[in-house]
């Protein structure tokens, strides 16, 4: 079993680190983290998610790697191999385009993923787009996941979740996942938590 910790958060990015408050990723000063940042195909709104991120996990003392669209596959691999964290803020299409699902998958590591990110580690997910349709995610949870919830939407996921475990993340909301188990909850409309797994 590949012992990895999954976070599944839907955070606005320009709102500071909610990581650095909850102590997240305490001790990981001077660590590497490979960002994904493949959520948009206009270059501007990228390169401000770029800035944003590096930021981000700057605050934190963590040095950030890019992962770009034209890095070759021996590139992406030792990418993939340098860091301790991998930050996903990208589609799942972009994923499986440019081939990268089998290094996410069998990352060892932290994975990140936000808002799509997250989505794409989930068994299946609800579509932004399409309320009631779902999309299989690469599985590296066993429930299923919607993003950027609002209470308004509590009738189409009941209705949803009839044989089926579906986590809906409110914005502001996250999930740390450890060896398949939620570990820890937080953030509006779910409890403030540790589960007591490890």
């Amino acid at each position: 079993m590949i012992n990895r910790i999954l976070l599944l958060e839907c955070e606005d990015i320009n709102s500071g680190s909610v990581l650095r408050q909850k102590g997240v990723l305490e001790g990981t000063e001077g660590s590497k983290v490979l960002i994904i940042p493949w959520s948009t195909v206009d270059p501007r709104k990228e390169a401000k998610y770029r800035g944003l991120i590096k930021e981000y996990f700057g605050d934190l003392g963590i040095e950030s790697i890019f992962l770009n669209r034209g890095d070759t596959s021996t590139q992406v691999e030792e990418k993939f191999g340098s860091v301790d964290i991998v930050y996903l803020l990208l589609l799942l299409r972009e994923v499986k385009k440019r081939g990268v699902n089998r290094l996410i998958e069998g990352f060892k590591g932290v994975i990140i993923g936000n808002s799509a990110g997250a989505l794409i580690l989930s068994n299946y997910f609800l579509s932004s787009k399409r309320e009631k349709l779902f999309y299989k995610g690469l599985g590296l949870v066993d429930f299923h996941l919607t993003v950027h919830y609002g209470k308004e939407k509590i009738n189409d996921i009941l209705e949803l979740s009839y044989r089926r475990e579906i986590i809906a993340l409110s914005d502001g909301s996250s999930v740390i996942v450890r060896n398949s188990r939620i570990v820890r909850t937080w953030g509006r409309d779910l409890q403030d938590k540790e589960w007591g797994y490890s």
